[in-house]
């Protein structure tokens, strides 16, 4: 069930997990990190894969970064044209299946 108090930040957690309503969620959530990681100038490149199971996760993670950065709420798209810092990068690569073998 979501919150329905006027004006309250949804999180994305809040839409899989009814339960992680609070702080302690939030404080867990590993995009949260995002302003601590730019803030302490930590660089990062991430590497995920088109058909990789967390591969939303990888997409996030540097939006996260670059919209922090920009000062924007981390939750959302990139703009158009948003400049990005080259501190936060992210390689996405085609996951080459295996040929079936006997």
């Amino acid at each position: 069930m979501l919150p329905d108090k006027k004006n309250q930040k949804i999180l994305p957690c809040h839409y899989f997990h009814q339960d992680a309503i609070g702080e302690y969620w939030e404080d867990r959530l590993p995009l949260s990190w995002a302003k601590d990681i730019v803030d302490n100038g930590i660089p990062v490149l991430s590497w995920g894969g088109w058909q990789d199971l967390n591969e939303t996760g990888a997409l996030r993670g540097y939006v996260a970064f670059q919209n922090e950065v920009a000062g924007r709420d981390i939750y959302l798209p990139m703009e158009e044209g948003q400049k990005t810092s080259p501190c936060y990068q992210q390689i996405m690569h085609k996951v080459v299946e295996m040929p079936n073998r006997i």
